[in-house]
């Protein structure tokens, strides 16, 4: 239990009875993330997910995810507004640093005043820059015939051997992550289309439900062609008012074409990835959304 004056709270780790009251604290955020989604974060490493709690009430958060014995992420950095001179954030962050332990440590930064406060901690490799894009997919797209390049097949995920998935994923992020894809790629409402090419898995993409919208966690792909055609698939599967989300690099000149042709021009916001040791680099050209804005490089 810490104590500052006569305010009381504790550091602890998050359970799965947690996830509504920290997708509240996104909510209030502007995030609007579910807590289906908070969970998923939760499952891929629960020993590095920690919540401030005082008079039974959860007014902070702080996820470290440890990937690897090489690389860690930091994400769901939260401390409710009228507690933020509490040293809630002080505390959930020496947590999350003991856990990362020595691991190269990334995250993504929302403004260049958090950005900067970050190199102030150790964050001074500054990466890659993403937008969050989203808007209402016409109708007249969605009635539109598919087209998909010759040679190429979209099938719904659970067609395609799970294996290969992982594999093709794992030469995007530079590592595989079975665990965190068999939750990624399941749950309620969460449709996954794969593109094939001679037997071989040539980009997928996922969308999940959020509290109002639907986002885009990841969307990859060999060229930009393979991408609209995934991205028509997935978005005519879906409710046709529906709002959909997307994350994609900014220096990815084909998505960005992709978002103002779908509509997905509304930004919300710009983030900045960072590391503490070294820029772990990914293949931004056939990255056209990311899987997870918190948890993964790409």
């Amino acid at each position: 239990m810490a104590t500052t004056g006569s305010l009381k709270y504790e550091i602890r780790l998050a359970t799965k009875e947690d996830m509504q009251a920290v997708a509240e604290l996104t909510r209030a955020e502007g995030w609007g993330y579910s807590s289906a989604y908070i969970e998923t974060l939760r499952q891929t490493d629960p020993d590095g997910f920690f919540v401030a709690v005082k008079n039974n009430e959860i007014v902070g958060s702080a996820l470290a995810c440890n990937h690897t014995d090489n690389l860690c992420f930091f994400a769901l950095d939260i401390t409710k507004s009228g507690h933020r001179k509490e040293g809630i954030h002080t505390r959930l962050s020496q947590r999350r640093f003991e856990y990362a332990g020595n691991r190269n440590i990334g995250l993504y930064t929302v403004n260049e005043h958090r950005r900067e406060v970050c190199v102030q901690m150790g964050f001074k490799h500054i990466d890659f820059t993403i937008k969050g894009m989203k808007g209402q997919v016409p109708s007249y797209i969605l009635t539109s015939s598919r087209v998909v390049p010759p040679d190429v097949t979209i099938l719904p995920l659970d067609q395609v051997s799970f294996d290969s998935i992982v594999k093709y994923d794992g030469k995007i992020n530079a590592f595989e992550r079975e665990e965190f894809l068999k939750r990624w790629c399941g749950g309620k409402n969460v449709s996954g289309f794969v593109a094939v090419k001679q037997d071989a898995v040539v980009g997928y993409i996922n969308v999940r439900p959020l509290f109002e919208d639907f986002s885009v966690l990841p969307w990859y792909a060999d060229d930009p062609s393979i991408a609209e055609a995934l991205l028509h698939t997935a978005v005519t599967s879906l409710s046709e008012k529906c709002i959909i989300r997307v994350h994609v690099p900014s220096s990815n000149k084909a998505v960005l074409e992709l978002a103002e042709k779908y509509q997905l021009n509304n930004e919300f916001y710009t983030l900045t990835r960072q590391y503490t040791k070294c820029v772990v680099k990914v293949p931004l050209d056939k990255i056209f959304g990311i899987s997870s804005p918190d948890i993964m490089p790409a």
